[in-house]
């Protein structure tokens, strides 16, 4: 779909989950940010942490900055 889009001059918004061990997609995700399109983190922290606030903040920042040496 991303390369479908690119080849059309349309572009999209993406998001990515962390997976469990924290980490991303990198080579998907940068794939679809080199076509232009919207990137970003969709995150679930607060499910994943059984809503547990603390501990989902916690977890959210540090997958954020994982995603962020990805793409801005």
């Amino acid at each position: 779909m991303a390369k479908l889009g690119y080849d059309n001059n349309i572009n999209s918004t993406y998001y990515f989950r962390a997976k469990k061990s924290g980490k991303f997609d990198e080579k998907t995700i940068k794939l679809i940010y080199s076509y232009n399109h919207e990137v970003g983190y969709h995150y679930e922290t607060f499910s994943t942490c059984k809503g547990n606030i603390k501990e989902a903040l916690r977890l959210f920042k540090i997958n954020l900055d994982n995603f962020r040496k990805i793409a801005p």
